[in-house]
C-alpha cells in the first residue's frame, strides 16, 4: 500500500508540474486544454491516492464529478469572490465556465484510467522480496 501511495503522489506531482508547464511554454487553445485535461488527470490520481481500494470505474466517476461542480461553480461568483482574496486559488478553481471543459475533462479521466489500468500491475505492487 505504500509503494502505491508513493507512486500517486509522484504521479499528482508529476501532474501539476505538467499542467503549469503546458501553461507556461504553450499559448493559444492547445495549452488551455491540455491544461484542463491535466487537471482531470491529477485529480483522477487525488482520489486514488484518497482511495486507494476503490474500483477504477468508481474513482473516475468521483473525479469526474469533482471537475464538473468546480466547473459549474464558476456560473456563480463565489470562485471570483476567492479568487480576489487569494490568487493561486485560480489555478484550483478557475475563472470563466466553459462547456468546452467538460469533454476534456471526460478526456483527461479517461486517460488517467487508462493509464492505471495499465500500470497498475507492473508500477503499483511492490516487488516481490528476494528470497535470502
Amino acid at each position: 500500500m505504500l509503494y502505491r501511495r508513493a507512486f500517486l503522489l509522484a504521479a499528482i506531482l508529476a501532474t501539476i508540474i505538467a499542467g503549469l508547464l503546458t501553461r507556461h511554454l504553450l499559448t493559444g487553445p492547445l495549452a488551455k486544454y491540455l491544461g484542463v485535461a491535466l487537471y482531470a488527470v491529477m485529480m483522477f490520481f487525488l482520489v486514488t491516492f484518497t482511495i486507494p481500494r476503490a474500483k477504477t470505474h468508481h474513482i473516475a466517476a468521483i473525479a469526474l464529478a469533482i471537475c464538473f461542480a468546480i466547473e459549474f461553480l464558476q456560473l456563480t461568483p463565489i470562485p471570483a469572490n476567492i479568487n480576489s482574496h487569494m490568487p493561486l486559488m485560480r489555478l484550483v478553481l478557475g475563472e470563466h465556465f466553459s462547456w468546452w471543459d467538460l469533454p476534456t475533462y471526460l478526456a483527461g479521466v479517461c486517460f488517467a484510467a487508462a493509464f492505471l489500468t495499465i500500470a497498475r500491475p507492473s508500477y503499483l505492487n511492490p516487488p516481490d522480496p528476494k528470497p535470502p
